[in-house]
């Protein structure tokens, strides 16, 4: 057993992915409590510091994260876990980046603010609405490739 040290910093162990507007991101966010070597906090005071999620600073003011009441979760064993996170319909075609944050640890001398951790930029997109067929083959005879070979082009519009 490694015993930690003081809580130094958060890191963003499952970045956001599945960004759809108005949908809740596939993958929502998982921030854990480190010390500065690394290693987890998994027991004391400052394992279970209540992590906030923000937009990062540059990214478009018109786009908000949504819903209000769940941009705040109190982690534990030095995890916290979002759910239900997404973005609406005005972050569509944008890249966003978010921040996560948490005020200062009760362990921290002169209650100094933790170091965030900022999720990589992604591009908020829609699904697919429909297929194309841009080849189709001209005939088939068994056992022998396609000709031409078949070509498909997924579209959003």
């Amino acid at each position: 057993y490694i015993q930690g040290g003081s809580i130094h910093h958060l890191r963003l162990s499952v970045q956001p992915a599945g960004f759809r507007p108005s949908y809740a991101f596939k993958n929502q966010p998982v921030v854990s409590l480190e010390d500065y070597g690394g290693n987890r906090i998994l027991s004391g005071p400052d394992s279970t510091i209540a992590v906030t999620a923000s937009m990062a600073p540059g990214n478009p003011s018109e786009v908000a994260l949504v819903p209000p009441n769940r941009l705040v979760k109190s982690a534990v064993f030095g995890i916290a876990k979002f759910n239900d996170l997404y973005l609406p319909p005005s972050s569509l075609g944008k890249y966003i980046s978010l921040l996560f944050s948490a005020p200062f640890a009760a362990s921290i001398p002169y209650k100094s603010v933790l170091l965030p951790s900022k999720s990589s930029a992604f591009l908020v997109g829609d699904v697919a609405s429909r297929l194309t067929i841009l080849a189709t083959p001209a005939s088939a005879v068994t056992i022998q490739m396609f000709d031409p070979m078949p070509s498909i082009e997924v579209q959003d519009l």
